[in-house]
């Protein structure tokens, strides 16, 4: 995992540097507090132009938010900006996630990590580890065991050992009906700690040591055996039969990891595993999980959802946008019947309104440079009604197609009740206007009740605690 982090690195800088000059003059012009990510903006459109043209303006829902936002009908230059800003956001969460990768791979435990010996808990316990020398290599799971109830709670735990002390007793071995390798004469069983010694009907099969022994026929030979397990006291003997076949080659490491193990005092913490095991040289170790190979598709994933989740700040920036020109239309209607009851025409008193935002312009207004696009319209020669019927549409939002309505009505029917018209309009506007400051105030509200929720608990901890205290004192 650490090469492939460092590969994935060493691309992704070569890619930085081959793109770092691509169209630097248009980037250095772009606004650093608007688009954060400047610095990675020549690579990302370096790739959104390697993208297919329609892949880019397919999305008709986003090209209509980009007209909206950047108040253009050709937004090719806004579109591969937009897929750039979300390229940039990805190659920084695939750079962290290499770098963090890289750094989680080499400073955690390798997947095998080298021990010399294992370690009591206390009460019994398995303990995996690999063992190897130059020819091979084997999982070993030995028992090691640990540090110490009614009388019916003693018999059924001891009844629960036996099924246990089998298992353990076969190690490698299948089944009690053919065992032909070491088997594990244990001393303790289960978390209780169950001591057990053992009986052998025929020791010349099998020894005390758990080694088979050298005459045991092809057949196989019964050999009963005795378990002598004892827990808080309490003594039982459990006697079954195995049949023991002659001995499977290469079969008895993890028996003589388990018997040396076994050997060793119980009140030892560490117990030294052997060196050489056979005239075999051995070096064991413990598997350790690796985290860093789940790094990288971790950030992968994160910068394929953070390139989808990037279109909810479009939305954001769309629904602020509305929210402005709610604010500014009770403005726009009034200044317009001022001038429309001064004796303007309706063109020359939006281009007073226009002229007027332009002189004191801070910011961007949308409905202004609307209104400033439906006056240029008109100037090219497009029909007044027409102009401002467009306006209506490309604002969005119902009272400016009602706005524009009204205009249009008077340009084409007469000036007789538009005064009338725009008055009735104007009381509306400012009614909707003081709706919407109490809507947002009760916003406000609501969004404080947390904080003073939490101020409250706070208060009558600080009184509560102290009074507690000086009760139980």
């Amino acid at each position: 995992m650490v090469w492939f982090n460092i590969v994935g690195l060493i691309i992704l800088m070569l890619i930085l540097l081959i793109t770092c000059r691509y169209k630097s003059k248009y980037v250095k012009k772009l606004d650093s507090k608007k688009y954060r990510l400047k610095i990675l903006y020549p690579t990302s459109l370096w790739i959104t132009d390697k993208l297919p043209r329609k892949l880019i303006s397919r999305n008709t829902k986003t090209n209509r938010k980009l007209k909206e936002l950047y108040l253009k009908e050709d937004i090719s230059e806004e579109q591969s900006l937009y897929v750039a800003q979300k390229i940039s956001v990805v190659i920084i969460v695939l750079l962290c996630g290499l770098v963090f990768g890289l750094g989680v791979s080499v400073t955690s435990p390798k997947a095998l990590q080298e021990i010399s010996k294992v370690k009591r808990k206390d009460s019994s316990s398995t303990y995996s580890f690999v063992a190897k020398n130059k020819k091979e290599t084997k999982d070993i799971s030995i028992e090691v065991a640990g540090k110490r109830r009614t009388k019916k709670e003693t018999y059924r735990a001891i009844d629960k050992g036996k099924k246990l002390l089998v298992k353990k007793m076969l190690a490698n071995n299948k089944s009690v009906n053919k065992v032909n390798s070491h088997v594990d004469f244990v001393n303790s069983i289960g978390k209780e700690d169950i001591k057990v010694s053992w009986g052998i009907e025929n020791s010349d099969l099998i020894g005390y040591d758990g080694e088979i022994g050298k005459n045991v026929p092809r057949k196989g030979s019964l050999v009963k055996l005795t378990a002598i397990m004892e827990l808080d006291k309490i003594t039982e003997n459990y006697q079954f039969y195995i049949k023991v076949f002659p001995e499977k080659k290469n079969s008895n490491l993890q028996g003589y990891l388990q018997k040396h193990v076994d050997e060793k005092s119980i009140t030892e913490r560490e117990v030294s595993l052997p060196k050489k095991i056979g005239g075999k040289a051995y070096r064991y170790f413990v598997k350790n999980t690796n985290y860093a190979i789940w790094i990288f598709p971790l950030a992968l994933v994160i910068a394929i959802v953070l390139f989808i989740i990037k279109d909810k700040d479009l939305d954001k920036e769309v629904e602020e946008r509305q929210k402005q020109m709610l604010r500014d239309y009770p403005n726009i209607v009034s200044k317009l019947l001022i001038y429309f009851g001064a004796g303007l025409s309706i063109k020359s008193a939006l281009e007073r309104i226009v002229y007027e935002y332009n002189k004191q312009k801070n910011e961007i207004h949308y409905a202004y440079e609307e209104m400033e696009i439906a006056i240029t319209k008109m100037k090219s020669g497009v029909s007044e009604a027409t102009a401002i019927a467009e306006y209506g549409d490309r604002c969005g939002i119902h009272c400016y197609i009602k706005f524009a309505n009204i205009i249009e009505q008077n340009l084409r029917r007469g000036s007789k009740d538009m005064v009338y018209a725009l008055k009735s309009e104007v009381n509306s506007a400012v009614n909707a206007r003081k709706n919407s400051i109490l809507k947002e105030g009760s916003e406000i509200s609501t969004k404080l009740l947390g904080p003073m929720v939490v101020m409250l608990i706070i208060s009558i901890a600080i009184i509560m605690v102290p009074a507690f205290l000086s009760i139980n004192l």
